[in-house]
């Protein structure tokens, strides 16, 4: 099966939870701690995008009645919610890129079950 071209964007809550974890993953690299939480963490987000660049989209959607509405500014009318490593969960949506065979993922919401069910309602 042939791959996307996967353009990925960290937008809202995901934005700096994302920018944290690679930090704390780079932290952890110099200290010689190779199989953390945090990396498995990571691996496992980057994982997902490996999965979306073959086949999206992945996970289950989440009913349009069910977006919170926080995130209907960002243009998503479509939302995705793909199981991480340990119970946490990403949300994310899809978009068709310019170009064939393009694209682009923005990650909305990195997080642990817990922040997940008060972020959805739950």
């Amino acid at each position: 099966m042939k791959k996307r071209n996967i353009l990925v964007k960290f937008v809202w809550k995901a934005k700096n939870n994302y920018k944290n974890l690679k930090k704390s993953v780079s932290n952890e690299k110099t200290k010689e701690i190779n199989n953390s939480f945090n990396k498995q963490l990571l691996n496992s987000i980057h994982h997902q995008f490996e999965r979306i660049k073959i086949k999206f989209p992945i996970g289950n959607p989440i009913p349009k009645k069910l977006i919170p509405k926080e995130l209907k500014k960002f243009g998503i009318t479509t939302l995705y919610h793909s199981k991480l490593t340990q119970g946490w969960r990403m949300l994310y949506s899809i978009f068709r890129g310019d170009k064939k065979n393009e694209v682009m993922c923005v990650v909305v919401f990195i997080g642990d079950h817990k922040a997940y069910n008060k972020l959805m309602g739950y």
